[in-house]
């Protein structure tokens, strides 16, 4: 079977006695034709593939699962330890990035758990954007906590401690994040639909 178009259109070489694309292109009525419609409707139905590039395909919904329950624990763990930082710690002025990055990354998380339960396009793509954004404000929180723990000159070691603590916590949800942001495209893009779909088919 041969791969669809990213239109969907049908071959150009279908028997115009059917009714089909010949007929419909050779015919200058600007009123919608109904035995046409059917016939179209009919094709599409034979093609068991059709369907699938309507939705995305999502061939590993355990690791994307494992990913987002990972992602959802760290996010809640730096927002935690930001938290005591602030209430605990804070002398100064303090940007409290980790407040920011972790709840970003648990609606991030959260979005892709109801992904997998909706498999929407539209969805899809949300969650690809909270993804990039999470990720966008993880990896400037990692980037904040190891400039204070590094050149902040702190002399309380329990707020030291988390500020590594939320450093390693937010590198470790870039690595997931990337993980899911290449998975959920892998389920989205059409490119790789059709490698997932040519694989089911039987030789």
């Amino acid at each position: 079977m041969s791969k669809p178009s990213f239109d969907y259109r049908l071959d150009e070489d279908t028997d115009p006695e059917a009714g089909g694309p010949s007929e419909l292109e050779s015919s200058t009525s600007s009123s919608p034709n109904i035995s046409h419609r059917e016939w179209y409707d009919k094709q599409i139905g034979k093609n068991p593939y059709y369907e699938v590039y309507h939705k995305p395909v999502v061939n590993r919904p355990g690791a994307l699962l494992i990913l987002c329950i990972l992602s959802l624990c760290v996010s809640l763990t730096v927002t935690a330890l930001d938290a005591l930082i602030v209430c605990k710690h804070l002398k100064d002025v303090y940007m409290a990035t980790g407040l920011v990055a972790g709840p970003a990354g648990f609606l991030a998380s959260f979005f892709g758990m109801i992904f997998l339960r909706l498999q929407s396009n539209c969805l899809a793509i949300v969650v690809l954007n909270m993804d990039t954004s999470a990720l966008c404000l993880n990896a400037f929180c990692a980037f904040h906590s190891i400039v204070i723990a590094t050149v902040g000159q702190l002399t309380d070691m329990s707020l030291w401690a988390k500020q590594v603590g939320i450093s390693v916590l937010c590198l470790i949800y870039v690595c997931l994040i990337v993980a899911h942001f290449i998975l959920m495209s892998m389920a989205t893009c059409t490119r790789f639909k059709w490698k997932s779909t040519d694989s089911k088919q039987p030789k």
